[in-house]
């Protein structure tokens, strides 16, 4: 079974949003930066990703660019408190994002924008992790 992949540099919000999700039975993967999830998405099956978008080094935009680079399918949402909309609204229409997320979110729409961006990459082919139908191990958040 493939993974929701979770980026955030934050620790606190990354292992808040990480038990929101697995309460709600989503199989997580947790990385607390752009490289981190990249080397992940490479040996992890993942259908779908939840980026913030201000880190350091990477932005989510830069980071999802890199992941829809690598796994075109793999349904892809930002998270952001404080974000360039011109650079949010380019991404949106070039297809390196399917939805954006304010924080602070409200749990529900989260939760609907996960269940959302896991359509998007069953609709789409399987596309988790080329040549292998293994399934991801969550890991514990950073």
């Amino acid at each position: 079974m493939a993974s929701l992949l979770l980026i955030d540099d934050e620790a606190h919000i990354l292992r808040a949003v990480q038990r929101l999700l697995v309460r709600s039975g989503v199989a997580t993967l947790a990385a607390s930066s752009g490289a981190e999830a990249l080397a992940l998405l490479e040996t992890h099956a993942v259908s779908s990703v939840v980026c913030d978008f201000r880190m350091p080094l990477m932005n989510g935009v830069e980071v999802l660019a890199q992941v829809r680079a690598r796994r075109p399918r793999v349904g892809r949402i930002i998270m952001t408190g404080q974000a360039d909309a011109r650079v949010l609204a380019e991404a949106r229409a070039n297809g390196t994002i399917h939805r954006v997320i304010d924080k602070p979110f409200v749990q529900g729409d989260l939760l609907a924008a996960v269940v959302e961006a896991q359509a998007i990459a069953q609709t789409s082919g399987d596309d988790a992790r080329p040549g292998s139908s293994a399934g991801a191990h969550p890991q514990p958040a950073r």
